[in-house]
């Protein structure tokens, strides 16, 4: 019997403090996804820069490599926070 491979994604959730702190004090960057079945929903059509990635790639590497190809800049400098794994409905596991 062959076995399911799981499909994984990577994405960074990119992250600012604001001026007036606390736990208010936070925005976070997300997208909307394109193409036509997107074109005039907003529920669930918001998202961070993610992208599938296979046994050969590291999730940051692929984290970057998305955030590059889905918004035209480099991910931004800074320090890494692993927020671990989610798994979407469609059985998708993304780091």
């Amino acid at each position: 019997m062959p076995v399911e491979r799981v499909k994984r994604s990577a994405g960074l959730l990119v992250f600012r403090r604001t001026a007036d702190g606390g736990d208010s004090g936070v925005e976070v960057l997300v997208g909307h996804m394109g193409g036509p079945f997107w074109q005039s929903r907003e529920e669930g059509a918001w998202s961070i820069p993610k992208g599938e990635y296979g046994p050969d790639e590291a999730p940051d590497a692929a984290a970057r490599r998305e955030f590059r190809e889905e918004l035209g800049l480099a991910a931004p400098e800074g320090d890494w926070i692993d927020l671990g794994e989610s798994r979407q409905r469609n059985g998708k596991l993304v780091t």
